[in-house]
């Protein structure tokens, strides 16, 4: 299996952009070079394991999604369906919705 570092940098922008965050922001997070970020992003470079850790973390996402992509395909499907239904969320609009599922969880649980 060949790694295609460009395809990891453009789901790494595509992140970082969902978040509404800049490459300085990323790179300042995560203790790395604007450039350095940029250079990864258009796969004109290949990060270590290191640094890619410190994206997904920083971007609150996986490495296994940054390197291959949505792989939920041992996870139950409705773990799968609200994982993407939150993927395009900000960090306001997912607090909202776990404030919003703890609530609807509780009222479910008090009906029961």
């Amino acid at each position: 299996m060949t790694i295609d570092y460009k395809i990891i940098g453009e789901r790494i922008k595509a992140s970082r952009l969902n978040r509404s965050m800049t490459q300085a922001e990323l790179a300042e997070q995560t203790e790395m070079s604007d450039v350095y970020v940029s250079r990864i992003e258009t796969g004109a470079r290949s990060p270590s394991l290191n640094s890619l850790l410190k994206i997904a973390n920083t971007l609150g996402t996986t490495l296994d999604s940054l390197v291959h992509g949505k792989t939920f395909a041992r996870l139950p499907k409705t773990y799968r369906d609200f994982t993407e239904l939150l993927e395009d969320c900000d960090e306001y609009e997912h607090r909202l919705i776990l404030e919003n599922a703890h609530a609807f969880k509780l009222m479910l649980r008090e009906k029961s």
